[in-house]
């Protein structure tokens, strides 16, 4: 193809799925995840003058990305007349745009072709999973922008541009401290490399780069005591008790229908259409997806590790050396995947794959099949699912956000229950809650958190022990309702059923006051129940 026409539908396929992603963030319904609100109650209650807390007079560093709520503070400030919730869904479209151009300049930067470039960055933007954290409100979409620029920066050798983005990168998630180290250390052993100027191994002006990092750890605590978020000092309890290798196993499975939903997706529609009895085709099993997972994540590692091009630094190979990282991270603290965590994977994987597909391969069409086949997969799932969450089902982006219809109801019935107390409730009345996002966002009293994210009192109490969880993550210990003693508790069934509604103490201290329907004929979820502390003369 002439370089002039490979140029002009480089751009094209890249100004398309810009439309797209735009479209979508302008479209969807506005429905954020419950941990967006989270961030939008620390948020209104700065910009109403009680401070960056979640409860006034509570300084407790609950968000784990402050530069995110600086975004958000500053757009609620220009445009006051427009809800928080709106913004966030909306305004992410700004950074996921950019994410996108951003990974194609990087990918140019390293040598790969335009085109490689723009399908990296158009799979990017029109991907279910990285669409759906952005317009679900969270800052995954800040921080892969922000990624991208740290990582096209040190492959530009604007060191101190680098090492500032990542920290920048770092202020709006944790892992951003991974790229902040990738970026250092490919910097650092360049230095000390056979070419390495004599007069310094390690330049001074990069660690510049460092300041807002170093200025916001003096700041948080100053403020809040301590520069780590709480909800961090919550997850490392553990909060939610996993299995060990469940993060890993996870990551696999993601990688496996990240390049395989589209076709398996098409192939199960075809199937199930040509069936002339009832039954119906069924999906490929877990392991299935978790073995493709694995050998496209390795396969692509490889392919970046050997030199495509002779004498490739580290800077070069910074991409891949980060997404290592991020999955070691994973495997190794084993957190509870949330689905806004996963753009932080989704988004350097397709780019490495992408690029490796099209990297050079040497002489034989037997050399180019796999980067090949890799690339119509991840590319072919990005497109096809992406038309599929157009739809009216029950996981469309248009309807549901970031969420689905089971979801939806749950919200639902959050901001209901929040509605119900704060007609009868006392302004000075404290409420605990499993999920304190929508419904702390929309109830104007003290909460408490029974994860422990902005509850320092739940840390003693986590992990809740395994006679009260059942199979359940999230759960409200009797422990902690005896030791905070609120005055009212919202929960949804799943939630309580092997603790406070199994308890012969909770049932002689608290009575249930309201039942606000949620997922009909669901057991776990039918319900959002709420409960009034008894007369103090019980014994507590």
């Amino acid at each position: 193809m002439r370089p002039d026409i490979t140029r002009m539908a480089s751009w094209t396929i890249l100004a398309s799925a810009s439309l797209c992603a735009l479209a979508v963030h302008l479209v969807a319904a506005v429905l954020p995840f419950d941990d967006a609100y989270i961030i939008f109650r620390y948020v209104e209650n700065l910009l109403r003058g009680r401070g960056a807390v979640y409860n006034a007079g509570e300084h407790v560093f609950g968000v784990s990305s402050p530069l995110y709520a600086a975004w958000l503070a500053l757009l609620q400030g220009t445009l006051p007349g427009v809800g928080l919730p709106v913004l966030a869904s909306r305004c992410n479209v700004v950074f996921l745009v950019a994410a996108g151009f951003l990974i194609c300049r990087l990918l140019l930067r390293l040598g790969f072709g335009p085109l490689a470039a723009a399908l990296a960055g158009g799979a990017i933007l029109i991907s279910d999973g990285v669409l759906r954290a952005s317009i679900g409100g969270m800052e995954a979409s800040m921080y892969i922008a922000l990624m991208a620029a740290a990582l096209l920066a040190l492959a530009a050798r604007h060191d101190t541009a680098a090492v500032l983005a990542a920290s920048l990168a770092s202020l709006t998630r944790p892992e951003g401290l991974l790229l902040v180290v990738t970026i250092l250390a490919a910097i650092y052993i360049e230095r000390r490399g056979p070419g390495a100027p004599r007069e310094r191994k390690f330049p001074l002006l990069p660690l510049l780069g460092l300041l807002p990092l170093a200025l916001w750890a003096a700041l948080a605590t100053g403020y809040y005591g301590t520069p780590v978020p709480h909800s961090i000092l919550a997850k490392a309890r553990p909060m939610y008790p996993l299995p060990a290798g469940t993060a890993l196993e996870e990551m696999a499975a993601r990688a496996g229908h990240w390049s395989l939903d589209g076709p398996h997706g098409v192939a199960l529609t075809v199937a199930n259409s040509v069936r002339a009895d009832r039954t119906r085709t069924q999906p490929a099993p877990r392991w299935f997806f978790d073995c493709a997972g694995a050998a496209l994540f390795f396969w692509t590692m490889w392919r970046w590790w050997r030199p495509l091009t002779p004498g490739r630094s580290l800077r070069m190979l910074a991409l891949p050396l980060y997404l290592l990282l991020l999955v070691g991270f994973y495997a190794v603290t084993n957190p509870l995947l949330f689905p806004w965590y996963l753009p932080l994977l989704q988004c350097p994987m397709i780019a490495t794959v992408v690029a490796a597909g099209l990297g050079p391969d040497g002489p034989g069409a037997w050399r180019r099949f796999p980067g090949r086949l890799a690339l119509v997969l991840i590319l072919s799932t990005a497109m096809i699912t992406f038309l599929y969450s157009l739809g009216n089902g029950n996981w469309s982006l248009l309807r549901y956000g970031g969420g689905n219809y089971s979801r939806s109801l749950q919200m639902e019935a959050y901001g209901r229950a929040a509605e119900w107390l704060e007609r009868n409730s006392k302004p000075g009345d404290t409420v605990a809650a499993t999920e304190i996002g929508l419904f702390g966002y929309k109830l104007d009293r003290r909460i408490l958190d029974s994860c422990g994210l902005v509850t320092p009192a739940a840390l003693p109490f986590l992990p809740v022990p395994r006679s009260q969880r059942s199979n359940e993550l999230i759960v409200m210990s009797v422990d902690f309702v005896r030791a905070t003693h609120p005055d009212f508790i919202m929960s949804l069934p799943a939630y309580i059923r092997s603790s406070l509604l199994n308890s012969d103490w909770f049932s002689s201290t608290y009575e249930q006051v309201q039942e606000i329907p949620c997922v009909t004929g669901n057991p776990r979820f039918y319900a959002a129940l709420i409960f009034r502390r008894r007369s103090r003369s019980v014994s507590e």
